[in-house]
């Protein structure tokens, strides 16, 4: 989706649980990941050609979308917020301690926890509407964590050390020639693609091993050499990418720049 601004009904149907009910506000990234400052968004087009943020539309506490009862919002918050924020910290940590380049970071966490505080944020970013296949996939887990993560969702995951937010949601990167469906989230230090059915094999991935319950310890590895460039994987400068109907929203925070 280009961004433009978006008017939430305050009663509707939640994107996760798909009950009517009062909607709130989901903060994504979660504010724990520092998602609090004013942010300004950018369209598309502008976003592409470079242009500054002159006119984008002001959101006083982060980026958000009211989307989710009440219920699902803090079920999602009480079992994975915590673990993806710690992670986001304690990648922070390691990448603002110089040099930065030419460094391997291997961070003890909870995979389970982190991929699926992932796609419930996704979920909660797509708009009103029936979803796609995506969304009928997390729901099959998201609420139940017992449940297994569908072996056709791939994790990847890189350092990204811009202040832009990037969500992308139903869109298709050429991967080896085929058309890979692919979700994105990115925002300081790090950015997230999942994926269907086939990995991106040009990005860094991250597995989770399905026989460890959802909390269970693990390992996410993190490459810091090289630093990529803001926009990558996606932006057409990089790949070959196919935009869905609600695909792209961006933003930043209100007078900052590239770190």
């Amino acid at each position: 989706m280009y961004w433009r601004k978006q008017k939430y009904a305050k009663r509707g149907q939640c994107n996760l649980c798909g009950e009517t009910a009062d909607l709130t506000w989901d903060h994504v990234p979660p504010q724990a990941c520092g998602n609090r400052s004013p942010t300004q968004h950018l369209g598309l087009t502008q976003f592409l050609s470079g242009q500054e943020l002159a006119q984008g539309q002001i959101s006083q506490n982060g980026n958000k979308y009211r989307t989710l009862c009440g219920h699902c919002n803090s079920t999602m918050g009480r079992l994975y917020d915590n673990q993806l924020a710690e992670f986001v910290l304690r990648v922070r940590d390691s990448i603002e301690r110089p040099p930065l380049v030419g460094r391997e970071i291997a961070i003890e966490c909870q995979p389970g926890a982190i991929a699926r505080a992932v796609v419930g944020h996704l979920v909660a970013a797509q708009m009103p509407g029936p979803g796609s296949a995506f969304d009928g996939l997390a729901k099959q887990f998201l609420l139940d964590p017992t449940k297994a993560l569908p072996s056709n969702l791939y994790f990847h995951t890189w350092i990204h050390v811009f202040d832009t937010t990037t969500v992308i949601r139903d869109s298709a990167i050429l991967s080896n020639d085929d058309a890979v469906v692919c979700q994105v989230l990115s925002f300081y230090p790090l950015g997230f693609i999942v994926t269907q059915d086939s990995p991106l094999e040009s990005v860094p991935g991250f597995s989770v091993d399905s026989t460890v319950p959802w909390d269970g310890e693990g390992i996410i590895s993190l490459s810091l050499d090289p630093i990529y460039p803001d926009g990558w994987p996606w932006h057409p400068t990089f790949s070959k990418i196919l935009f869905g109907g609600e695909a792209l929203q961006t933003s930043r925070r209100v007078s900052s720049s590239s770190r």
